[in-house]
């Protein structure tokens, strides 16, 4: 199946439609097949050293998602030195899911980020908690604000906020200095 066309709005500083820079008749090369928007949306701004990242955190994206649009905010004049910040909306079975993810490339040739996946499920916290995170620690912060996490990914959360009828899940994960071959 032929992944949709990327749609990349580079908040205030040009626009990508299609992976084709609105300032430039040539085209990005394409990236492999079910590569992702995430990681086609890389390739189109022609990041090197955060790419990786985008494309680990691609099944974010993909996990029963039917359709993205994406919004990124990056300086198009640091290429791939600065940060870069994307805002992703998903359309799901249940509803809409929201991505965030905030990269930096770091010095050391690494690549430090923050992505957050939001959603919201039409069940109890409790009843998703129990059903998805059984091996999870909870953690009550307010009496409707739960973190769990989970010994074997130090980086990850999954915070659920009680908000009847349903629950809104916040899936987190945050990594200093990921290089390739390391999961985040």
């Amino acid at each position: 199946m032929k992944s949709p066309a990327v749609r990349v709005c580079a908040l205030a500083l040009g626009c990508l439609i299609a992976g084709v820079p609105l300032t430039s008749g040539a085209q990005a090369p394409a990236p492999p097949p079910g590569a992702g928007m995430l990681a086609e949306a890389a390739q189109v701004m022609g990041l090197k050293q955060c790419r990786p990242v985008l494309e680990r955190l691609a099944p974010m994206v993909a996990q029963d998602s039917t359709a993205q649009d994406l919004i990124v905010d990056r300086d198009l004049k640091s290429k791939d030195e600065g940060p870069i910040f994307l805002l992703m909306g998903m359309q799901r079975p249940l509803g809409a899911a929201a991505l965030t993810i905030s990269a930096m490339p770091d010095g050391d040739g690494s690549c430090s980020f923050a992505a957050e996946r939001i959603s919201m499920a039409p069940y109890t916290c409790e009843s998703v908690a129990r059903t998805e995170l059984p091996s999870y620690r909870a953690t009550r912060l307010l009496p409707s604000f739960t973190v769990y996490t989970d010994p074997k990914d130090p980086g990850a959360t999954v915070s659920m906020l009680d908000s009847p009828p349903g629950c809104i899940i916040i899936r987190r994960h945050v990594q200093f200095r990921w290089r390739p071959g390391a999961q985040p």
